[in-house]
């Protein structure tokens, strides 16, 4: 949890960073919403959502599916592309 939390802040900073102006998340989410604290609130808790779900996926490799790569390759690798385009979509990235 926490560490989806942490990065997601981390990669606010360094979006900040490179625009030259720090927004505490995309614009066009943060305008969606009538109140700045709120958007944040909500953001914070989809990147704490994202590090839990992300975190489960890594319990893949510890599953009885070890024998076959090719399973627990695929398994992994679209737990982590859904929760990310879930996410995506919530921050209104598409």
């Amino acid at each position: 949890m926490l560490l989806g939390i942490g990065a997601g802040n981390v990669i606010n900073l360094i979006f900040g960073i490179l625009c030259g102006q720090f927004y505490p998340g995309m614009p066009l989410y943060i305008q969606s919403f009538d109140n700045l604290n709120m958007a944040v609130l909500i953001q914070t808790l989809v990147y704490a959502i994202l590090g839990i779900l992300q975190g489960l996926a890594d319990k893949v490799f510890q599953s009885k599916l070890n024998d076959n790569i090719v399973i627990v390759f695929v398994s992994h690798y679209f737990s982590y592309y859904v929760t990310t385009c879930v996410s995506g979509l919530l921050f209104e990235m598409v």
